[in-house]
Order: structure tokens, then sequence, then C-alpha cells
């Protein structure tokens, strides 16, 4: 609006005329520059202040002091850390800051026309013209687009000045706090009709809602009772206890704590996974995110991690969701640190970098066969992931896209997602139910079966079964050929982690690892469990395939019978170096027929267990003990560094020996 078409401008053109033409009657003039009031009545302070400035003019300072003075209690003053002020907000009738650049230059009009209006009534002895010029100007400016940030300016220099002096008023009551105060206090959440107590599901009054410092907001009333029947179809065709926990998580995680967690949702095409993404953007607004696909992508050098996306997953954001992701990949360190309650350091766009709490949930919604990629051999991100099986709809609803953008949708999700969060724990994140374990084990295993067959192997009986022996059994059950002490990981799971997977997700009956005694030794494992060993193929007769009959099966001299490592060796499916070493226990229990290598050979059995069973055949130990035994002569030995897993074990190797005749591999069949 032109100032010439103003009404107040008008005014005060027209005071500017009558006090330049005439004497205003009840003042008496000491000088033309600083006239002297009579007061008929009596004065505010501010107006006190003005004649003693020798102003009514409505400069921007003075039309700050008279802000402060009367609309105290609703302003809010944001200041840096060196006392600069940053920002000038206005509560509204709901108890939100907003910017209020409407009301706050409707304020400065309202305060300007007062002004002008004690010039005339006051009787002031012609003004200066400068006081008026200043009084056209201020009113200029309060048409410009930048009008706010000199309001800000100048609402910091009044309120120092208001403090000083100690003029009354509600200045006062003015609300001052630093940035990173605003939408701090996770406990709130704005919507359109006022701020809602997230811990106790109830709207609060305006009076306690500025409090809260919120100042964004839902653009959905929150109304407790609301209702919509497509609300039971978001998650109907799920199993009940999926549902029900579905709803846990999103209550548990609009508190804005991640508590170790971010999710999976991994569904068909046109299964309804962005319908329920579409509602939540609808209902929650400013407290949900889409963040680029890019956010999360691995960086390298000094800036990787300060992309300015990451204020994405601070506050006030609650969830922050990524879908229709395909085969993302995914920063595994960057991931935890935004899955943690922790703090996150990012640089804003065109600021300095400040670290800010995480207060975003991380979500993935993809189709099957586009996961994100994601470093789950990471035991810390494996611990966070948590993988949710979104089937298809059974009677896909053609509507419901529709139905998610209306009013009454998005207020009765809003109900439910206030009475969810108001029913969470604090800090206790809610435990998903079997389906989900078993859905991200899968994921984190690769192959759930594979641990489900070892899992029966681990029976009750009499012994201790120590967490080496329970590794090593897992590594032979993963056809590892090397020593079990060396390997780290095998079958998707660390050698640290296989006790804990197996108990909490396939036994359910072993404790936490004890130490116990065995042979005077003290280990790690659990009393009255054992490993059953591996099944070989038997003979009608009950023999061993490859055995002789004079050798029963179960008989004590069956582990130390030449044919067992024989059928080891002849079975193309094991490892070359099992099957060459194999051959070397064959050829070392029918040739070390001497009494001093047989007692060896049993004690060395008694220790470390049946090779062909737990897997210390293909140890380092065994093949150094017996690298030197070969040929028709004890004493001869293969050549030093042999590497089993460069050659092969082919049927003509295990007929004849790997030494220099063949005598030695006839021996040995002849005597299987």
């Amino acid at each position: 609006m032109n100032f010439q078409q103003d009404n107040v401008g008008k005014r005060v053109r027209k005071v500017g005329c009558d006090q330049a033409d005439r004497q205003v009657e009840g003042t008496h003039s000491v000088d033309r520059t600083s006239p002297e009031v009579v007061h008929r009545q009596r004065d505010s302070d501010l107006d006190l202040y003005a004649v003693r400035k020798n102003t009514y003019g409505v400069t921007s300072l003075l039309n700050a002091k008279r802000l402060l003075m009367m609309y105290g209690d609703r302003l809010l003053v944001v200041h840096d850390t060196d006392g600069r002020v940053s920002d000038l907000r206005v509560a509204d009738e709901y108890g939100i800051w907003t910017t209020g650049t409407t009301t706050l230059l409707g304020w400065m009009s309202d305060t300007a026309e007062h002004l002008i209006e004690k010039a005339r009534r006051g009787g002031l002895d012609r003004v200066a013209p400068q006081h008026w010029i200043s009084t056209l100007n201020a009113l200029n400016k309060l048409q410009e687009p930048r009008t706010l940030e000199g309001i800000r300016k100048e609402a910091a220099t009044a309120l120092d000045q208001l403090r000083r002096d100690g003029l009354p008023g509600k200045a006062g009551q003015v609300v001052a706090c630093p940035p990173h105060a605003l939408d701090a206090k996770l406990q709130y959440m704005g919507v359109a009709n006022g701020v809602v107590d997230l811990h106790a599901g109830r709207l609060l009054p305006p009076e306690e809602g500025r409090a809260a410092l919120l100042t964004v907001r839902t653009h959905v009333e929150f109304d407790l009772t609301a209702t919509h029947a497509a609300i039971q179809g978001l998650f109907a065709h799920l199993p009940p206890e999926v549902e029900a926990w579905w709803w846990r998580v999103f209550g548990f995680h609009l508190r804005g704590h991640p508590s170790r967690r971010f999710y999976v949702v991994v569904g068909p095409k046109s299964g309804g996974k962005s319908t329920v993404a579409n509602a939540l953007e609808r209902c929650l607004g400013p407290y949900m995110r889409r963040p680029g696909d890019t956010a999360l992508a691995p960086t390298r050098g000094r800036n990787a991690g300060l992309s300015p996306e990451m204020e994405c997953f601070t506050a006030p954001v609650r969830l922050a969701i990524f879908d229709e992701v395909a085969n993302l990949r995914v920063a595994g360190p960057l991931l935890k640190r935004l899955s943690g309650d922790g703090g996150q350091t990012f640089r804003p766009l065109y600021q300095a970098e400040r670290t800010e709490r995480v207060t975003a949930t991380v979500m993935f919604i993809c189709n099957e066969g586009s996961e994100p990629h994601l470093q789950l051999r990471d035991e810390a991100l494996a611990d966070r992931f948590r993988r949710l099986p979104y089937p298809t709809l059974p009677n896909p609803d053609p509507g419901m896209k529709d139905t998610v953008e209306t009013e009454e949708f998005a207020r009765a999700l809003l109900a439910r997602l206030v009475m969810a969060a108001a029913s969470a724990t604090a800090r206790v994140p809610p435990e998903e139910p079997d389906d989900v374990k078993r859905y991200t084990l899968e994921r984190v295993l690769g192959n759930v079966d594979k641990i489900g067959e070892f899992a029966e192997r681990i029976v009750q009986g009499a012994g201790v079964l120590t967490v080496a022996e329970l590794w090593a059994g897992w590594c032979e059950h993963n056809r590892e050929t090397g020593n079990p002490d060396r390997i780290q990981e095998t079958g998707g799971i660390s050698k640290r982690n296989l006790s804990g997977v197996l108990r909490e997700y396939m036994l359910g009956k072993l404790r936490e690892p004890k130490v116990t005694t065995v042979n005077g030794k003290n280990v790690r494992g659990w009393r009255g469990w054992t490993m059953k060993p591996v099944a070989h193929p038997q003979s009608e007769a009950g023999e061993i395939r490859g055995g002789v009959a004079s050798v029963p099966a179960g008989s004590p001299r069956e582990r130390f019978h030449p044919g067992k490592f024989l059928d080891i060796a002849g079975d193309k499916t094991q490892p070359p170096d099992r099957r060459e070493r194999a051959v070397k226990w064959a050829r070392f229990l029918e040739r070390g027929t001497g009494i001093v290598l047989r007692k060896t050979a049993e004690e060395f059995l008694d220790s470390v267990g049946d090779p062909p069973d737990n897997g210390t055949l293909t140890g380092s130990e065994t093949g150094d003990l017996f690298d030197g035994i070969d040929g028709d002569d004890v004493g001869e030995q293969l050549p030093r560094g042999y590497d089993g897993r460069t050659g092969s074990v082919t049927d003509r190797q295990i007929e004849e020996s790997p030494g220099k005749g063949n005598a030695a591999g006839a021996s040995v069949r002849g005597a299987a």
C-alpha cells in the first residue's frame, strides 16, 4: 500500500501542516527546538520519554519501544551468543511463536497512529520539521519488504534501553531465548489449534503452550475423539501382533528418540507402502521429512557427513522416510550415528558447522529385491536394524490414495498417533513380535534355514558345550576349511555374535555362557548341553560305508578306522584341502602301526575331538603333525608348504599315494 493512500499517512501530513501554521493552545515555547508541554492529563511514560527526547516522530526505535511495552507478553526475542537479536517472533492465539510479519506491521502502524494523535492533542509548539520527516520516513519503511529486519534490530536496542531505564509496561515479560531452544522440547508438538503434550495426550492452553517455544505446526487440528473407518485399512492385512506393534513404533518415535532403531519396510509393488508414507506426511507436516536419496550416501574427505540435508534428522523432525528407494547405498557409520540418541554435525547452507541432537527415526520403504545396501556385518548396525514384511493388500481400495489426503482422515490419524505416543514407555522401544524378529534375522544372516539346521545339533546332555566348540561347529557347518580360531565371521554371523543369535532367536533355553572347568581349564560355555556329531551315511548292516565288517557302527574303533577318512576323501563335494588331509589321516592310521604313534594319535583325538565331526581335521595343528607321513617309508615327507586349496584330490590320488609309488595308496585301500 502506497503511503500517500494510507489514512495514517494523510493524518501525519495534516497534523504536520497544522503544527507549522499555528500555535497549539496550551503550550508555551522556550525555544523552537525544545518545546515544553503543559500536561492537562496524565500522559504515559512513553509520551514523557518522547517529550524529553524532543520528538513525537515515529522513529523505528521509538516505535519498537512502544511495541515492547504494549505487546511484550506476546513477543519472543531470539538472541545469539553475543547478545544480538537474530529473530523476533509473535505468539498467536494458540501459543505458537510465528514470524508474525503482518502482526508486527499492524502493531507498528497502531503505535504510529497513537503517537500522531498524542502530538495533535498534546499541545506542542511547532514541532521541529525534521521530526515530522523522520515520522514520514518511518511510516514509509513499514511498507518495505525489509521492514521486519529493521524491527528486529531496533527491538534489540529498545529492549536494552527499557531494561536500563526501568520503564513500566509489558516489556519485562518479553521472552528471550537462544536459537537452539526453539522446538527443542520434544514432549510437545504444534498442531493447527495449539500445542499437544505427547506424554499426556492433551491439548495445552495457550499460556502453557507458549512455554514450549514451538515455531512449527502441522496444519491438522487435534481432536482426541476423531475417528475414520479407513484408518484400520492401513495395516489390516498385517498379522494382528505386527499391526499393533507398528502403531506402537510410530507412537514411540513420535516422541523424538531413535533409541538405536531404524526400519526397513519391504513389500511387493502396489502394496500400499507409499500410501502410508503419504498419510503420515499429510498428518505430521514439518514433523516428517523425506530426505534426498544422497543424504546417507558414503562420502570421503574432510567434509564427509556435513551435508545440509542432515537438517532432515534434527528437531523438530520425528520421522525421516526414504520412499521408493532402489538399492540405495548407505554409509554405515553415518546411519549408526543417526539411529542413536546422540548428535550429528552438519553444515547448514551458507552457515558454519553446528552439532544438533538427532530426533528423527530413519525408515526405508522399498520393493522386494531393492533393499538398501546395509553393512549388517557391523554388529552395531545389525543390532539397530528392524525389518518389516509388508505383503500385498488382499482387497486394495482404489480410492485410498485420495482418502488419506482428506482433512477428516488426517485428523483421525493424528489422534491415533498421539494416543500411541501417550501410551508409550519413555526410552523403552516396543519389543518386536516373532514375525518381525524372524524376518529381520533372515536379512541379517542371509539364510535363516542354515542357523536353524545348526541349532538342531545342540541338545541337552551331560557334557559342557563351550563357546569355542560352538564356533568350531558353526565353521564346519559352513564348510570352512581353515582354523576356527582364525576365522572371525562366516555364514553372515561373527564369532562374537553367534552365541547371542542362537540364544535369542533359535534356542531360547541357553542362558549367558558362564565360566566352567573342563579338563582342569576354565572355559566359557553351558553345562548340560552338547552338540550332536554330524550324521554319516550308513549301510543297512549299520556299518560305516567303505569300512570293514569287523568295525560296527558305534564301536570305539570307529573313530580311528581309515575307511571313515577315505569316505571324506572320496566325497567330491568336500573342499580339496579337507579331502587331501583325509588321505593323510587314512595313510597315518594305516601306516603308523607303531605303538607310540598310535598312542599319540589316540591322545590327540581325545583332546581335540573327532576331526571329521568338528572340523579340527582341517586345522593347522593336525596338518603339521602328519605332513611327514607319506609313501612306503614313514619318514619320507611330502614337500613342505603344500597348499591343498590350490590342488585337488582326484579319484586317482585316492587310489595312488601322493608319494613316490602306489604301494601306500593300495595298502590303505586294502586295509579299508
